[in-house]
């Protein structure tokens, strides 16, 4: 995994989401209305639309991660969305541990023998939620790498490593830290959501630093 110096400045954070907004309107247009429409998670069909359209509009290769045989991968993964208890009060509530258990419910599901799918939860997770979680991808993981081991930005107070990055909750955690650092710094306040971009941008980007 290679890494590269990444100055940090609000200049660059909104320029990479700019270059974002251009390049994905119509994919995050689409999806935002897709959501609004379904937001409930309780009938098999509507959810099964939707793990359909992230999956397939946000690249999470959900055919390589749960893959059953003779069933399809969107089946699995709604099926799974759909038995999990209380998932909309999950995530849309206020606690973080309560959040994390519908990421975790997602990703890793309550039987057996289920692949994981970190990536695909956080981003069904976001899109329901946006205030309320952190986008779990190898682009946005390298960029923070960069940026928090580049000496210029005086990032020490942000603890990271490969492992850390790797698990989600603290990945959450990061980002979290690595947003009130940068409004602290540059007095602006960005969202989960405007960070993802900037992270997953600039990674898309530069893609000899992602994480995978």
């Amino acid at each position: 995994m290679g890494r590269m110096e990444v100055g940090l400045s609000k200049g660059l954070i909104d320029d990479y989401i700019s270059k974002f907004d251009k390049k994905e309107k119509n994919v995050e247009e689409a999806l935002k209305t897709l959501i609004e429409n379904y937001p409930k998670n309780t009938d098999i069909n509507e959810v099964m639309i939707k793990v359909a359209a992230i999956d397939s509009m946000y690249s999470t290769q959900l055919n390589r991660k749960i893959a059953r045989d003779k069933i399809s991968h969107v089946t699995v993964m709604s099926e799974r969305i759909k038995e999990l208890k209380q998932i909309d009060k999950c995530l849309h509530s206020d606690n973080k541990t309560t959040r994390m258990k519908a990421v975790q419910g997602i990703a890793i599901g309550n039987k057996e023998g289920y692949d994981d799918a970190w990536s695909f939860a956080s981003k069904y997770c976001s899109w329901h939620n946006q205030s309320g979680f952190a986008i779990f991808d190898k682009y946005s993981r390298g960029t923070i790498y960069s940026v928090c081991k580049t000496k210029t930005n005086a990032l020490d107070s942000i603890r990271v490593t490969y492992e850390l990055l790797l698990n989600y909750e603290t990945f959450y955690d990061i980002c979290e830290h690595l947003i009130a650092v940068i409004k602290e710094r540059y007095n602006k306040e960005y969202t989960f959501k405007q960070i993802d971009k900037f992270l997953w941008q600039y990674g898309y980007d530069h893609p000899n630093i992602a994480i995978s």
